[in-house]
């Protein structure tokens, strides 16, 4: 249950400011990108009963970064969908330097990190066929202590780096 306890914007907005967002970009390459117009959203309730005021943040910036593509969103008749879902999990990173001085230098080192990972993947869906044609897959360092002004910065990153290759350019 632990893991289910943060919603997509978790993942999304609330990383620290010194770790990067590592995003994988993928789609298919036989689909025709340049019919994409309008979209909607598919619902994910467990996401919005959990954290519906950054979910709410995560569309807002997500609707305004697709308007500038040209897109809108359409909610009786869209060309695709977007779904999207997360997770995070808590890690251990452990440095062992693997040697020791004695006197100054002190005896060797280990160093334990304890931090949480948070995974958002955001799925495009073509509204007719139901076939995927795009995912986004963010990996990040989570924070939960974080202002409202760097988590909105954050946001905006992610989304990007969700977006920065969609729709995809395709060489025929």
């Amino acid at each position: 249950m632990y893991i289910r306890a943060y919603s997509l914007l978790i993942v999304c907005v609330v990383l620290t400011a010194c770790s990067t967002i590592k995003a994988t970009n993928d789609y298919d390459p036989g689909y025709d990108f340049s019919k994409l117009k309008s979209y909607n959203w598919i619902p994910n309730p467990n996401a919005k009963l959990r954290s519906g005021l950054m979910v709410k943040h995560f569309k807002k910036s997500m609707e305004q970064q697709l308007a500038a593509k040209g897109m809108t969103l359409d909610e009786s008749n869209p060309d695709f969908r977007i779904a999207y879902h997360s997770n995070v999990e808590r890690r251990v990173s452990i440095n062992n330097w693997g040697y020791g001085y004695s006197g100054w230098y002190g005896g060797g080192g280990l160093d334990v990190y304890q931090y949480e990972e948070g995974t958002a993947v955001i799925d495009f869906i073509d509204a007719k066929t139901n076939e995927m044609i795009y995912r986004s897959s963010l990996n990040a360092e989570v924070n939960r202590y974080t202002d409202n002004e760097k988590r909105m910065k954050r946001l905006e990153e992610a989304v990007s780096k969700i977006l920065e290759n969609f729709p995809p350019k395709i060489k025929k």
